[in-house]
This record gives C-alpha cells, structure tokens and sequence, in this order.
C-alpha cells in the first residue's frame, strides 16, 4: 500500500503498474485496489488511514513497523481505480483443472428433454474456495446434478476462469466429470 500511496505522490504509476505486472507475487493487485476503492464514498468524499497493530509475542523488524498511518486521500481514489482496470486486464484468465462441489443448479428443459444451462460451483483454488458460475450441455449438468444429490461428491472441470468478482464466469469447458466419494 506504501508503495501505491508514493507511486500516486510522485505521479509514477506507470512504472508501478509495470514493475507490478512483472513480478511473479506482486503485493499489489487488482483486488487489493478494489478493496480499497470499496472504502471510499464518494457523498462523503472520505479518505482513508490505515495502520497495523503487531502482536507483542511476535517482534517485528523496525523497517516492517509503520511509524504513521498510510494516508489514502480523497483524491487518490480515482488513480487507485485506473490502477485496478489496468491490472484486472493485464491478469488475464486461468485455463487449469480445478476440484469442486457443484452448488446451485439452475439449467432449463431443452427440447431433447434434457436439462442443460447454469450451474455454480465451488471450487478450490490454493486454499481458497471460489464460486464460479459456468454453463454446461445437457451430459454434464447430469454429472453436475449427481455430484450435487451425492453427499461428498466433488467434480473435475477443465476450462478457462476469467477474473473478476464473485461468482467468476468459467468458459471453454472442456472436461465436466463426477469424482464419486469412496
């Protein structure tokens, strides 16, 4: 957050959206812009201070340790918005296999008289759990639907998850299958 704060004083986000983009574990990131954009209102044109406290069981070097809040001003908000589109777009999708439950079934009758259509899943992605809304043809909304009425059921999907908030689109599926518990 510092460095964003000075890369805005120094009117030097350029260099900071490059320098972000490519790093392989950047600390700053779309989300992190969002979030701080979601502090904002702009009725109240507010700023905003951040400060941590450390726990006294854990040192902290004195170069990790602020001495002051970092202060977001109230202007700051709209660069801070320029960085995360610019971000966003730069993090392209994520085409992988992922492990997931199926959550909500949402398809429609099709004229074969097959379901088919929405679903969202909840699939696992290095310790977290995303929400993804995908739409599937009618053989895998039936995996879909047998993982979801089968206690400890997980799928496999292979496709492309774009980025973005929650439920994130999953497209180009090319793999829907049942991992039956046991």
């Amino acid at each position: 957050m510092e460095q964003l704060i000075r890369a805005i004083e120094t009117d030097s986000l350029d260099r900071l959206v490059e320098s972000v983009k490519a790093e392989s574990a950047p600390l700053i990131s779309s989300n992190l812009c969002e979030a701080l954009n979601q502090f904002y209102d702009e009725s109240l044109e507010n700023g905003l201070d951040v400060s941590f406290e450390w726990s006294v069981s854990e040192p902290v070097a004195i170069k990790d340790s602020l001495k002051r809040p970092l202060r977001f001003q109230q202007d700051y908000f709209g660069r801070i918005e320029e960085v995360r589109r610019e971000l966003r777009d730069s993090e392209g999708h994520t085409t992988d296999t992922f492990i997931g439950t199926v959550e909500r079934l949402s398809g429609e009758m099709g004229e074969d008289g097959k379901r088919a259509g929405e679903v969202i899943l909840n699939l696992l992605i290095q310790g977290e759990s995303i929400r993804a809304k995908a739409i599937l043809s009618s053989d895998q909304y039936y995996e879909a639907d047998r993982a979801h009425m089968t206690e400890g059921a997980y799928i496999q999907v292979r496709g492309k998850l774009q980025p973005g908030r929650q439920p994130r689109q999953m497209s180009e599926l090319s793999q829907f299958k049942l991992i039956a518990p046991g």
